[in-house]
C-alpha cells in the first residue's frame, strides 16, 4: 500500500506508488497527451479554425480527458469494496495540495486549482482479492466509459468530437482504471499482508498529526511483530522519529528504507528527502559529526530532480540555505513550504523552519509568530520546543 508517504515526508510518494514501472507511467502519460492532441486537431479538421471551434475543442478535449479519470474514481468509491480494492487516497483539483487529511482508513487530499478533476489510489483490501474479480470491475468501467465517450460523440459541433474521441481513447489506454491498483492477483488471491501492513502504517501516520505520544504507542503495541521490522514499519516509523526528535535513529531508519528490496524509486526519493532532513535536524540540535555537512549537500544534490509529490511542502530547501548561509532565501523557501497543504506534521516542520531562517535573519518577532503556526498545525513535536528554546535564548541576548 503506497498511501503512507510519511505524512512528514512520505505521504506523497507513498500515495503516488504504481505497480507499474516509470517507464511504462510515462508512456501512458505520452499516449493520453497524444489522445488529447488527436482529439483536438480531429476536431478542428474540415471546417474553418475560429475562436468559437478552437474553445469548444478545448472544452471537448478536456472533459473527455478528465471523464474517465473520474468516473473510475466514482466506482471505486460506490463499488470497490464488493470487488476486494479500495480507495486509499482521494484527491480534487490539480496542482499542489490545499488541504491534507488523514484518517486510520485513507488520505483525503483537496488541491490548490478548484478545477473538477477526482483521482484516487487504489489498493487491494487486506482480505486480497481474485483476478476474476478486478477484471468484472475494470469491464463495468470500461463499459461506463465507453458508453459516456460513445455518447459525446453525438454531442454538437468540435465539442462533442473531441469529447467522445478523447474519452474513448483515455479509458482504452489506462484500461478503465486498472493501473491505479498497485497489486493485481496473478491468479486466485492476491497477498493481503502488505495492505495489512500499509493499513497499520496509515492509522500510526494519522495519529501521528495528532500525538507523537499516541503514535508510538500504536507502534509498540503493534500485534504482528514482524511489522515494525519490515520496510512498511520502517517508514511509519520514520516521521515518528522526527517527532520525537530523535534525528539520528531517523537518519539510519531511513538509509534502511532506501536500501530495503521492492522499494519504489519515488519511495526510495521520499526516504533520502527524509534522511536529509533529519540530518539537518540532527546538525542544528546536536553536535554535528565529521562530514555531517557534505553528507547532507550531497544529498541536496541527489533530490534536485526528485519527483515533485517527493518535494512538495517539504522544507529541505530551506534547510539547504540554512547549511550554506543565506537566511533571506531559507526564508523564501520555508515560506513556499509552509503555505502547501502538508499533513500537519510536515507543515508544522516547515513553519520551525521558517521560524528558525527568520531568526537568521534579524526578524525576532516574525519568527514568533512563525512558531505559533507550527504550534497550531500539528502536534507538539520535539522541534517546536527545541526552536521555542533558541528564541528564547536570543532574546535574553537581545535584551540584556
Amino acid at each position: 500500500m503506497s498511501l503512507v508517504r510519511c505524512a512528514s515526508g512520505n505521504i506523497s510518494a507513498m500515495a503516488d506508488r504504481r505497480s507499474s514501472s516509470t517507464g511504462t507511467t510515462a508512456v501512458i502519460r505520452v499516449l493520453s497527451g497524444l489522445i488529447v492532441l488527436g482529439g483536438y486537431e480531429f476536431a478542428l479538421f474540415g471546417a474553418p479554425v475560429t475562436p468559437e471551434r478552437i474553445g469548444a475543442s478545448l472544452g471537448g478535449a478536456y472533459l473527455g480527458a478528465a471523464l474517465p479519470v473520474m468516473m473510475w474514481s466514482l466506482i471505486v468509491l460506490m463499488l470497490g469494496r464488493r470487488f476486494g480494492v479500495e480507495a486509499k487516497l482521494i484527491s480534487w483539483g490539480l496542482g499542489p495540495a490545499l488541504h491534507t487529511s488523514l484518517s486510520s482508513s485513507r488520505i483525503l487530499m483537496v488541491r490548490r486549482i478548484p478545477v473538477p478533476v477526482l483521482r484516487t489510489r487504489v489498493a487491494v483490501q487486506p482480505a486480497g482479492t481474485t483476478k476474476a474479480r478486478l477484471v468484472a470491475l475494470v469491464l463495468i468501467t470500461l463499459t461506463v466509459q465507453g458508453l459516456t465517450g460513445w455518447g459525446l460523440l453525438f454531442a454538437p459541433g468540435p465539442f462533442g468530437v473531441a469529447a467522445g474521441i478523447v474519452c474513448l481513447g483515455t479509458a482504452l489506454v489506462r484500461l478503465g482504471g486498472f493501473r491505479s491498483i498497485p497489486s493485481a492477483a496473478a491468479g486466485g488471491r492476491s497477498v493481503g499482508s502488505r495492505n495489512r501492513g500499509g493499513d497499520q502504517g496509515l492509522q500510526v501516520l494519522a495519529a501521528l498529526q495528532r500525538s507523537v505520544t499516541e503514535a508510538r504507542r500504536l507502534i509498540e503495541d503493534c500485534s504482528d511483530p514482524e511489522w515494525r521490522d519490515s520496510a512498511e514499519g520502517r517508514k511509519a516509523e520514520l516521521p515518528v522519529l522526527l517527532g520525537e526528535g530523535r534525528y539520528r535513529e531517523a537518519v539510519r531508519v531511513a538509509e534502511s528504507v532506501a536500501k530495503a528490496p521492492g522499494v519504489s524509486a519515488v519511495e526510495r526519493a521520499g526516504a533520502q528527502q527524509t534522511l536529509a532532513r533529519a540530518l539537518a535536524y540532527a546538525m542544528e540540535a546536536t553536535s554535528a559529526e565529521p562530514c555531517d555537512r557534505e553528507r547532507f549537500l550531497e544529498l541536496c544534490r541527489e533530490m534536485r530532480d526528485a519527483p515533485a509529490q517527493v518535494t512538495s511542502g517539504s522544507d529541505l530547501r530551506s534547510l539547504y540555505y540554512l547549511v550554506t548561509g543565506d537566511a533571506e532565501l531559507a526564508v523564501d523557501e520555508a515560506r513556499a513550504a509552509a503555505r502547501v497543504g502538508s499533513a500537519p506534521l510536515r507543515r508544522s516542520m516547515a513553519y520551525c523552519t521558517l521560524a528558525v531562517a527568520l531568526m537568521r535573519a534579524g526578524r525576532s518577532e516574525q519568527a514568533q509568530k512563525a512558531l505559533r503556526l507550527a504550534r497550531s498545525q500539528g502536534p507538539d513535536n520535539a522541534r517546536i520546543a527545541f526552536v521555542a528554546g533558541v528564541l528564547s535564548s536570543v532574546s535574553a541576548v537581545v535584551g540584556d
